[in-house]
């Protein structure tokens, strides 16, 4: 039976040439994990957008309405025109200097004007108009991997 060796360890990996096969293979390997990770963090990003927009409909949806009209679904739109006014409200107060929030105001300004331009071409939202659709959003969890399909 062999003795076991003593105080060696793992021996360090060997270093490879750089224009070697292997180091091709592994600069290939690093750049495809890369792009995954990137892939990933993108369909991320876009996932929590629309759940953002859809729970914001789901909360300011009448519980008590079966069915919305056109127009109703229109009204509902305009999700940000209160908080510009309590913004507005907070900076119009005398005696303060500067602006209070100027970042958030700024952020719902260029969601409200991108928003404008998706709703001019064709704004998507959850289907409201339709009796079955909306109960399937109403009694939506929440849950990023399964959204409902009615939009």
């Amino acid at each position: 039976m062999p003795k076991p060796q003593k105080g060696k360890g793992k021996a360090p990996e060997k270093v490879c040439h750089p224009y070697s096969r292997k180091a091709t293979y592994l600069a290939q390997k690093e750049i495809r994990l890369k792009k995954e990770e990137r892939q990933n963090k993108d369909k991320a990003t876009r996932l929590s957008c629309i759940s953002e927009k859809l729970l914001w409909f789901q909360e300011h949806l009448d519980p008590e309405k079966t069915a919305f009209t056109k127009k109703d679904a229109c009204d509902v739109v305009d999700r940000f025109e209160p908080e510009l006014e309590q913004i507005e409200l907070m900076n119009g107060i005398k005696g303060r200097q500067g602006r209070l929030h100027g970042v958030r105001e700024a952020v719902v300004k260029q969601t409200m004007e991108r928003e404008r331009k998706q709703y001019e071409v064709g704004f998507e939202i959850p289907n409201i108009i339709n009796a079955k659709n909306l109960k399937t959003f109403t009694e939506w969890t929440s849950d990023l991997k399964k959204p409902p399909n009615n939009q």
